[in-house]
């Protein structure tokens, strides 16, 4: 009797798997025609800009880079697949290397939907499948090995107020007497005065009394016992 019983459970358990694993293949979900692209996204992360492409399954698709006629271009076609009327569209983004996206229908038997990424100039343009049904199409914002050069113009650097700015430079030893005056900042109120620095080098004594008197306004007289020279 036992091992009638055990040749009864040993018959059952293949059938009860059988049983369970049948409605799981009754219900499997089976796509009826080609899928559908629902969305397209254009979007700036970092230095690149992304298009985003989903669908409702699983992408399979084709790349192609085209270079003329102008402007040069990458296609991506997504095979078995038909674009939705409200993606089909042509947006401008003007960014980067990115002149435009245009979304279309390439053909309808088989059904190919393609997205056209417009370009300023042929980049290489980074495509992968983030999901089953989506794709990344990476483009760099700026071309790869090379930065964005600005230019370098020429522009006066204001002097802070009160700051002493060398109007002539002199050697040392050339008997030459060196001036600087404060500069005149534009709008500022007028000072009593403009304020003057001097500088000797190697400059004689009679000199220096005679840039003094002329700069002060005085009237010094000096004799021939007036002798050497001055640093300072």
């Amino acid at each position: 009797m036992r091992a009638r019983t055990l040749r009864l459970h040993i018959v059952l358990i293949p059938l009860l798997v059988a049983l369970l694993v049948v409605p799981s293949v009754v219900t499997a979900p089976v796509q009826a025609g080609p899928m559908r692209v629902t969305q397209v996204t254009v979007r700036e992360y970092g230095t690149r800009l992304v298009v985003g492409i989903v669908t409702t399954g699983q992408i399979l698709f084709n790349i192609t880079e085209i270079e003329t006629p102008l402007p040069p271009r990458v296609a991506i076609d997504i095979l078995n697949a038909v674009a939705d009327d409200r993606v089909r569209v042509a947006t401008d983004v003007k960014k980067g290397n990115v002149l435009r996206v245009r979304v279309g229908q390439f053909q309808d038997s088989p059904p190919i939907a393609r997205v056209v990424v417009d370009l300023v100039r042929a980049v290489h343009v980074d495509v992968q499948r983030s999901a089953p049904n989506m794709l990344a199409v990476s483009v760099p914002l700026q071309p790869p090995g090379t930065a964005e050069v600005t230019a370098a113009v020429s522009t006066p650097i204001p002097s802070p107020a009160g700051a002493m700015v060398p109007a002539v430079s002199a050697p040392a030893g050339t008997g030459l007497i060196k001036t600087a005056q404060q500069p005149i900042v534009p709008g500022a109120p007028a000072g009593p005065g403009l304020i003057r620095l001097l500088e000797f080098r190697g400059v004689s004594m009679a000199d220096v009394l005679s840039a003094l008197s002329k700069l002060c306004g005085f009237n010094l007289v000096t004799d021939s016992s007036v002798q050497g020279t001055i640093t300072l």
